[in-house]
């Protein structure tokens, strides 16, 4: 007995990054207390991060992609500078600048 079976193989071929809110703000600038060191500027809004995949088989058809896959759930976000930027699990924020 024998069968034959189709396998198609996809993998990333290309990834997208998106924030809710791509312009972190400061809030309350009123915050810093009157006798904060200088150059404390306050606090900062975050910013939840979403990855999506485009999925390929390397084919040029329509039906060998898949596009806009959200693969946040297994992703893993870093900050490349983390003293100015803090990343805690999906959500991205400006770190303080007080001590």
């Amino acid at each position: 007995m024998s069968a034959d079976v189709c396998l198609s193989v996809l993998f990333p071929s290309a990834l997208a990054l998106s924030a809710d809110d791509s312009t972190l703000n400061r809030v309350l600038p009123g915050n810093v207390a009157s006798n904060a060191p200088a150059g404390c500027v306050g606090r900062y809004q975050s910013s939840a991060l979403r990855l999506y995949a485009t999925w390929s088989n390397g084919g040029a058809g329509a039906g060998d992609r898949v596009a806009g896959a959200d693969v946040t759930s297994i992703a893993k976000f870093v900050s490349g500078n983390p003293t100015r930027v803090q990343v805690v699990g999906l959500t991205i924020r400006v770190r303080s600048f007080c001590p």
